[in-house]
């Protein structure tokens, strides 16, 4: 992967293939069907792979869905983690209760990470409601709360928008 005149790409692919026995790539569900193919590409023959990634997370958002495909068709082996070990206390048990396809309970008290209480749910219906509910949250934090790095807002949508990633976060962070 480089920069060159045309931008960001591949700087591998079948006629410049990867020197490598073994290609680990991590974070894979989120590749979609160009971006993989870029990949396979770039492979020489023999090379072995070892796919990792969270079915669960956020699709990929480009076209197709790639390593969910290779997984639903049973050609790999697939391996599954189910112990959760980066996140932990109520965010884990919402998370798990979307995974489930029942709504997360919401949260009772003030947030404290030390106790396990390191999620807040707020139902507006508008999404202007939303964003002043989440800046008047994410100002009222605690000093030791960075605001860029601390605190993660879920949303479904990635630029355009205007509950989507970048207009959350250019509202939210200092």
């Amino acid at each position: 992967n480089g920069r060159d005149s045309n931008g960001w790409g591949f700087q591998r692919n079948e006629f410049r293939p990867l020197e490598c026995r073994f290609l680990f790539l991590d974070e894979t569900s989120m590749l979609d069907t160009s971006l993989f193919a870029s990949v396979v590409r770039a492979c020489p023959p023999g090379l072995c792979f070892l796919l990792t990634g969270d079915l669960a997370q956020l699709p990929p958002v480009g076209s197709g869905a790639p390593i969910r495909d290779l997984v639903t068709s049973g050609i790999c082996g697939v391996g599954r983690l189910t112990e959760i070990h980066r996140n932990f206390g109520d965010i884990a048990l919402a998370l798990k209760a979307i995974r489930e396809g029942r709504p997360p309970m919401p949260t009772v008290g003030p947030i404290n990470v030390a106790a396990g209480r390191n999620w807040k749910h707020f139902e507006c219906l508008t999404s202007v409601t939303s964003l002043d509910r989440l800046s008047a949250f994410t100002e009222s934090s605690p000093s030791c709360v960075n605001r860029t790095w601390d605190i993660q807002c879920i949303c479904g949508v990635n630029e355009k928008g205007e509950m989507s990633r970048v207009t959350i976060n250019e509202r939210l962070q200092p």
